[in-house]
């Protein structure tokens, strides 16, 4: 019950957090932003979120996650209607930042919350089943707001982001919750160590790593389509989360039989291998065969990486285990396409994917001597 429960709200929620994507830039120039600062405006919510997301672990550690479930989806459709009545730009960016607040929250303790109830012995198998509802909204989101602005307007692709987040908070009303009791809470504090996990410090370098190249590909991959003459290059996106659909459950249940490492070190050679495809693609096939490789290798570590961490401090530190993996992907969504712009301006499209594949060996490297390390340690 708990877990369709977990995969409807991950739905709901993903529908209404990618279908703005497509129209944000709209927005913002229908508010009377100048169209060169569009980019800078949209990914304020991102960078709130990177600054916020230390203090959401935790919150999720300290309080009442359900609670917190609910108030954090509650600001998020709050800020959905918000922006239909928003007058300007200044006071849309005002609701940007109150969103990217409200995103942080809700993925960290939605992921924290989903961990309470998964046995320890299925912990990766489970959490590969529970993002597919995430998943889900991220292959149909963009298109469905697209479709919803291009049928009536901009305002009502928000007013619908709205109405699912709506949906989410009587899901979340509906479910089972035992609150911790006093003595399980965690005081909360501010200190780094309560803020950022150091025994998963290596494991947010390889999930950076992973972010990197993902954000690189997600703002420049239809460029560099048009740049190489391939045709339909966005089908790598329905390619990818299809195939990744497909696996997770499966190496979610390899991981939890043989351990992580069987799949962080196909991982980052198979993602490595995708970036090169698609350096030397000069059609549509190896792109999508490249999609297909990078959906098994750069998802399915990711996931693997995330459920590691929850194992790792256990679910008493499920909130602070989460958003120090999520700071990683933050932080590698973040500046991956700010220097592979850069890159591109100066060394060009090949070269900034090259970069992306070695930088993915070496986090390859570090997983093997982490790896070792942690062995040796065991055995003694």
């Amino acid at each position: 019950m708990e877990l369709i429960l977990i995969i409807l709200i991950n739905l709901f929620n993903g529908l209404g957090s990618f279908m703005i994507n497509p129209v944000t830039s709209a927005y913002f120039v229908d508010r009377g932003l100048a169209f060169q600062y569009t980019g800078l405006f949209s990914s304020i919510m991102s960078y709130v979120s990177l600054a916020f997301r230390p203090f959401s672990g935790s919150f999720s550690d300290s309080f009442n996650q359900k609670k917190l479930m609910l108030y954090s989806y509650m600001g998020m459709a709050a800020c959905m209607f918000l922006y239909v009545v928003s007058a300007d730009y200044r006071m849309s960016l005002v609701i940007r930042i109150c969103h990217g607040i409200a995103f942080a929250i809700s993925t960290t303790v939605s992921l924290a919350f989903a961990s309470s109830f998964i046995p320890e012995d299925k912990m990766a198998q489970s959490m590969g089943v529970i993002s597919m509802g995430n998943m889900l909204g991220q292959m149909f989101g963009p298109q469905l707001g697209s479709m919803v602005a291009d049928g009536f307007g901009i305002d009502m692709v928000f007013i619908c982001a709205g109405l699912l987040n709506l949906i989410v908070l009587i899901l979340i009303c509906i479910l089972p919750y035992k609150n911790k009791d006093d003595h399980e809470r965690k005081k909360l504090t501010f200190s780094i160590r309560n803020l950022i996990a150091r025994q998963l410090l290596v494991y947010m370098l390889l999930v950076f790593i992973l972010s990197y190249g993902n954000g690189t590909l997600s703002y420049y991959l239809k460029s560099y389509g048009d740049y190489k003459g391939i045709t339909n290059i966005s089908l790598f996106y329905t390619v990818s989360s299809v195939v990744l659909l497909i696996f997770k459950p499966i190496l979610g249940k390899v991981q939890d039989q043989k351990g992580v490492q069987y799949i962080l070190y196909p991982g980052y050679v198979i993602t490595a291998l995708s970036m090169l495809l698609i350096a030397n693609a000069h059609s549509l096939l190896p792109v999508l065969i490249a999609a297909a490789l990078k959906g098994i290798g750069q998802g399915c570590s990711s996931a693997a990486i995330q459920a590691e961490g929850i194992r790792i401090l256990g679910k008493k530190q499920s909130g602070v285990a989460v958003s120090t993996i999520y700071l990683g992907m933050d932080i590698g969504n973040a500046i991956g396409p700010t220097l592979s712009g850069y890159q591109i301006s100066k060394m060009g499209y090949e070269t900034m994917l090259y970069t992306n594949a070695v930088l993915l060996m070496i986090g390859f490297v570090i997983f093997h001597f982490y790896y070792r390390s942690q062995k040796k340690q065991r055995s003694v």
